[in-house]
């Protein structure tokens, strides 16, 4: 099996996944995060200007195409972080395509972050993940990440 490799976004691979981003982020926080949907896609609107002042990477946004054998799997959206976190890196958004996934590329792509966040310097890596997104958790896990923060929340009839 060939490496998974990483190469930075072309310009138009970037323009449309600023476009899903903000749109996907705001459906995450509905269906993990208990959002309503108003108040989910304008936090999104809100977090995607900070992060993204014009639509475009702000400093330390690193975009990555995940390929294996030429053929995208997947993306990363990796931050040097600087708010108080000095030598960290932070993971904001990686996914491996639907059509790829079961192959183990979440964990290489993982490790490729991983690498990344070495390359530029940091000692630690970290990310957020949804409550409910089991898979995605015990990936996390299975590669040494541990809880470091917790949110918790219950429906009351």
């Amino acid at each position: 099996m060939t490496a998974l490799t990483l190469r930075p976004m072309t310009d138009d691979e970037l323009a449309k996944y600023v476009e899903q981003q903000e749109s996907g982020y705001a459906r995450q926080m509905v269906e993990f995060g208990g959002f309503k949907e108003e108040d989910a896609f304008a936090k999104a609107r809100a977090d995607m200007e900070r992060l993204w002042p014009g639509r475009q990477p702000g400093e330390g946004q690193q975009l990555f195409m995940a390929e294996i054998d030429g053929e995208v799997v997947g993306h990363l959206w990796l931050a040097e972080e600087s708010a108080g976190r000095v030598g960290q890196a932070w993971i904001y958004d990686i996914e491996v395509e639907t059509r790829h996934r079961g192959h183990g590329y979440g964990r290489d792509l993982m490790l490729a972050a991983c690498e990344e966040a070495r390359r530029l310097g940091c000692t630690r890596i970290g990310l957020n993940v949804f409550g409910g997104n089991d898979v995605a958790i015990r990936l996390y896990q299975s590669l040494g990440f541990r809880t470091t923060q917790m949110q918790m929340s219950k429906s009351l009839p």
